[in-house]
């Protein structure tokens, strides 16, 4: 009788002593729902003004005829460009970093029913930011380049 009481007494025992462990582990074990601070207010993107590309050495034995991809979509381009002369950006020549640290420029140069040609990509950097007037360089085939300001 007594190993009976002694073992029914364990028993309630360790259901109390359980019953106490999980009413103060499960609490803590319990994923907890973290909703984020907003972060401090940063100060506004930078803007990428792009005034003109200028080419140094054509790409083909005739004019050029360039233009400029962004995230695929053309922002600029030029007919029958030669070395020394410039095409520019109108009515694009502002472009958002939108958070990134680098915008990429394709240039790209038109040859009509035998395909276009890559002729390389220009960096514009948001680290320039107030760096004044900038160039970023496609030295290959053909040599342009880019002139820009970071605001």
């Amino acid at each position: 009788m007594l190993v009976a009481r002694t073992a029914s007494a364990g028993r309630r025992t360790l259901a109390v002593v359980l019953r106490a462990v999980l009413a103060t582990a499960l609490p803590a074990a319990t994923p907890v729902v973290a909703t984020a601070t907003p972060a401090a207010a940063s100060p506004e993107d930078p803007v990428a003004n792009l005034w003109w590309v200028r080419c140094q050495e054509e790409s083909e034995p005739f004019s050029d005829e360039p233009y400029i991809l962004l995230n695929g979509q053309q922002i600029a381009s030029g007919n029958n460009i030669d070395p020394g002369k410039k095409f520019y950006f109108f009515g694009n020549s502002e472009q958002h970093f939108n958070g990134e640290a680098v915008l990429v420029l394709e240039l790209w140069e038109d040859d009509g029913i035998w395909g276009d040609d890559h002729l390389g990509n220009f960096y514009v950097y948001a680290s320039n930011l107030g760096a004044g007037e900038v160039e970023s360089y496609v030295f290959g085939n053909g040599e342009y380049i880019l002139h820009y300001t970071v605001t």
